[in-house]
């Protein structure tokens, strides 16, 4: 008896679900890469248009970004220093945003992992209440609502250069919910 390389069921829902994230975000792929590659103090002094991570309603959300296997480390380790910097904002509501940014990623099994090896990470933000004062995007996060908090322009750009290049395509999903309070 041989055994699949995709093991069982449960491996194969997530591929699955893996898959069809990453076929719906092929229709954003040219969208985030211009964002993503774009000097953020460009971004700041040439007019942009509306912020795709800036959402409108407070209705549960779920922003799913896919980013270069080789870039992800970098990626996760961008985030944790954005929630940590908003965390330490003298601003009552920065610091409740920082309390609400809640960022995962997918954990897609090894031997998945080694027979795709130039698959995307897969990074979720689970946004329940989804904030529409704020952007989940993280070039305003770094250096727009509280930019003191990142310490000298040098450090946030070194917050900024971990996302460079990073993001291959996004989805944001509004959610209904089924069941639950």
């Amino acid at each position: 008896m041989t055994r699949s390389v995709w093991g069982s069921v449960s491996i194969q829902r997530v591929v699955v679900a893996v898959s069809v994230a990453v076929l719906v975000g092929a229709t954003t792929n040219v969208r985030a890469q211009q964002a993503a590659t774009q000097d953020p103090a460009q971004a700041s002094a040439a007019k942009q248009p509306e912020d795709p991570f800036k959402l409108t309603s407070d209705q549960p959300t779920l922003i799913i970004l896919q980013v270069k296997p080789e870039k992800a480390a970098d990626f996760a380790s961008m985030w944790e220093d954005i929630k940590a910097g908003l965390s330490k904002s003298q601003k009552p509501d920065v610091k409740a945003f920082a309390d609400t940014l809640k960022v995962s990623r997918v954990d897609i099994p090894e031997a998945t992992m080694a027979a795709q090896p130039s698959a995307p990470a897969i990074f979720l933000i689970r946004c329940d209440p989804a904030s529409t004062q704020f952007s989940y995007n993280p070039v305003p996060l770094i250096y727009t609502y509280d930019p003191d908090v990142f310490g000298k322009r040098e450090d946030q750009d070194k917050v900024y250069d971990k996302m460079k290049d990073a993001l291959v395509s996004y989805n944001i999903w509004k959610l209904k919910k089924v069941i639950g309070g």
